[in-house]
């Protein structure tokens, strides 16, 4: 109802409350904001299911790790990661130096942030991955990669994929797709060399990957940091 001035007084008519709108308006504003927030929350738990993160790294924090001389660069990085950056990040360092516990932290950091996350280990993820490719396979494998904002691959090129061509177009398809849906991704690999040192160079990083996933991994303008610091025995 609203109030209309006539020559005999305020009469109330039928009308439009402008307070009464603006309360619907907002009304709808936090229902709407409720409901995204309820689908992001959907999404973390769905891929904190299916993360690969150990049991014993299943809770991790950044307040949990020791941090030595010469991780302190990887350390900030991560624990300081935004989201809205997509510039892709790639940690690389010797076996044992810390690389997986800094993507387990990362990992339990941002879902705490209700920011939808996905750990993998190459190592483990690809041993099904040959036998579910065939038939319908592929959709249902990429569609997982639909859900996260932000992608922590570990043990990033563990398969010296030029030695194996199946697994070669299958990581290059995932980087092409998360490109495409322009998704944050971090990398950590034991690879210690990033460029090539001489034209055939299977530990070098560049020279693992093959030339169009090391493309891929410059269009991105992917961030390179090693952790130098003494193993973790």
């Amino acid at each position: 109802m609203a109030a209309i001035l006539g020559s005999d007084g305020p009469k109330w008519v039928a009308g439009a409350c402008q307070h009464c709108e603006e309360k619907f308006r907002d009304e709808q504003a936090k229902t709407v904001e409720a409901e995204k927030k309820e689908e992001r929350r959907s999404r973390v738990l769905a891929l904190h299911n299916r993360a690969a993160l150990p049991k014993e790294m299943a809770f991790i924090k950044f307040t949990d790790l020791k941090i030595r001389a010469g991780a302190e660069e990887a350390f900030t990085e991560l624990a300081n990661l935004n989201a809205e950056d997509r510039c892709w990040v790639c940690i690389t360092g010797d076996n044992s130096v810390g690389k997986s516990r800094l993507l387990a932290a990362t990992s339990n950091r941002q879902i705490g942030l209700l920011n939808p996350t996905l750990y993998l280990n190459e190592s483990l993820f690809f041993k099904g991955v040959r036998e579910s490719w065939d038939g319908d396979g592929e959709q249902k494998l990429m569609s997982i990669f639909k859900l996260p904002d932000i992608v922590l691959w570990d043990e990033f090129s563990f398969f010296n994929y030029l030695e194996r061509s199946w697994i070669y177009e299958r990581v290059y398809a995932i980087l092409e797709q998360l490109a495409e849906m322009d998704k944050k991704v971090v990398f950590a690999t034991n690879i210690m060399n990033v460029r090539k040192q001489k034209e055939d160079d299977p530990l070098s990083l560049e020279g693992r990957c093959g030339k169009r996933i090391w493309a891929r991994l410059q269009r991105r303008q992917t961030k390179y940091i090693k952790m130098i610091n003494e193993p973790y025995y």
